[in-house]
């Protein structure tokens, strides 16, 4: 598992560089900050679930290293304004 991947390419929902739900224009609260999408950024119907070839070893790994969406958003708001 690499960190400085966004959890997107963990998730059943994204193939082909797109998310089912979202398409190409994935959130940056996701995609840069590193949100774990378990919960809704707004009122999405589909969230985050794990590949099924994902082992509970890299699933534990991945739940540890990306954060809940009040981490993510302090993550974004200090990020805000810088070259990324």
């Amino acid at each position: 598992m690499n960190a400085s991947l966004p959890i997107c390419f963990y998730c059943k929902h994204y193939n082909e560089r797109k998310c089912s739900y979202f398409g190409v224009e994935i959130p940056d609260l996701i995609f840069t900050a590193g949100f774990n999408h378990k919960t809704p950024i707004k009122n999405e119907k589909i969230l985050f679930e794990f590949q099924d070839n994902i082992t509970k070893d890299e699933r534990d790994r991945i739940d540890y290293t990306y954060l809940d969406k009040q981490r993510a958003k302090q993550v974004l708001k200090n990020l805000k304004g810088m070259i990324i």
